[in-house]
């Protein structure tokens, strides 16, 4: 007979175990530079956040190769990536979106500088403007992920909280970490 079905959940855990053609690393290390400072986030964040205020300081935003981690089914090597967040504070999927926009640059289907539109987006109403082509448009934030000028929600799986740091300034290498592929 036919083997019994998969559930979502283990659809998506396969799907995020497969290996991804990133075909321009320096671009989204580009675009996560990008990310640095501090910016209203409105655009990174899934609805359901709950936040009074969408503005947050990013300390550290890189793309780094994994540590001695080889993937590639296809008998190629390619090399694993990290991306890894400091900032005094997230969103509601904040870093899974960012991972995702970082993503969509490296594997060419958007510019680094898709990281600039989305954090310079107009908080109001776009009257009829956002995404039409040419530029010079303003779409409100909370449109960006929908109009795919931001990128997906990456699954959870990857994601590590590896620390939290209270009551100390924060220096260019500790505070608040994320790491996600």
């Amino acid at each position: 007979g036919l083997p019994p079905p998969r559930s979502r959940k283990q659809r998506r855990r396969e799907a995020a175990q497969q290996p991804l053609h990133i075909s321009d690393v320096g671009a989204m290390q580009a675009a996560a530079s990008l990310l640095c400072g501090t910016h209203d986030f409105a655009a990174f964040q899934s609805s359901g956040g709950d936040q009074r205020s969408t503005t947050r300081t990013v300390y550290r935003c890189v793309v780094e190769p994994r540590c001695g981690e080889l993937v590639g089914g296809s008998g190629e090597a390619e090399v694993a990536y990290d991306v890894v967040v400091e900032g005094d504070g997230f969103l509601y999927r904040m870093v899974r979106i960012i991972a995702g926009t970082l993503l969509m640059v490296g594997m060419g289907f958007a510019p680094a500088e898709t990281v600039l539109t989305a954090l310079a987006a107009d908080a109001g109403s776009d009257g009829g403007r956002c995404g039409g082509g040419g530029g010079g448009g303003h779409c409100p934030k909370t449109e960006m992920r929908m109009r795919g000028i931001v990128g997906p929600v990456l699954p959870p799986e990857g994601l590590c909280l590896e620390h939290i740091e209270y009551d100390r300034e924060h220096s260019s290498v500790s505070g608040a970490r994320r790491r996600e592929l």
